[in-house]
């Protein structure tokens, strides 16, 4: 009679604990399905002067290829507006996973790769109010801007983002405006991205 006792109180104690075990389980695969906790995935700059939407970021665009070289990988397709009253006249653009860019003594980005090229058959990028483009391959985009990661010092280190991951990042926008003269700096605005390579 004893063990009868001691073997149904040992049956309602797993039985419980079983039950509440279940329920955690349950719920932890419904917060993962549900992807609760994640940073939600989007682009926008820290104030109003620019907006940013339709981002995609692809590890590789093949339509970026021509016969003789791949793809350029990594590149970021967004639609970049100006949001400020008057025009502006984009000189550097970068998207680092890191750290920021670091600054030359003329008051662009230090690499070659985050500047927005300017005169001979390529037009300065201006943008009026409201007015906007694209960054990646389409026709009427102007500059094609891929996202790297970059150190401490600010240098580049060429990293290959795997199709499938979340990339977490900044984009810096250096502007001036449309018709301010040369000597006058460059203003910084950043943004922030959180996509999923493709």
């Amino acid at each position: 009679m004893n063990g009868t006792r001691q073997g149904q109180s040992a049956m309602e104690y797993l039985m419980t604990y079983g039950w509440a075990i279940l329920i955690i389980i349950l719920m932890l695969a419904i917060f993962i399905n549900l992807n609760i906790g994640r940073v939600p995935e989007g682009c926008a700059f820290d104030d109003n002067a620019f907006t940013c939407q339709g981002e995609r970021l692809l590890s590789e665009d093949i339509g970026s290829r021509n016969s003789n070289q791949p793809g350029l990988s990594n590149l970021l397709y967004a639609d970049i507006a100006n949001a400020r009253p008057r025009a502006v006249r984009i000189v550097g653009m970068a998207c680092t996973s890191s750290h920021a860019p670091s600054m030359a003594g003329d008051g662009n980005f230090q690499d070659r790769l985050f500047r927005v090229p300017e005169g001979g058959a390529d037009q300065p990028l201006v943008l009026i109010h409201q007015g906007s483009f694209n960054t990646g391959m389409v026709p009427q985009n102007r500059f094609r801007l891929q996202c790297f990661d970059v150190d401490a010092a600010g240098d580049v280190r060429s990293v290959f983002l795997q199709p499938g991951s979340v990339f977490v990042g900044q984009i810096y926008v250096l502007y001036k405006g449309a018709n301010e003269p040369a000597y006058v700096p460059a203003k910084l605005v950043r943004g922030r991205i959180v996509t999923t390579v493709q």
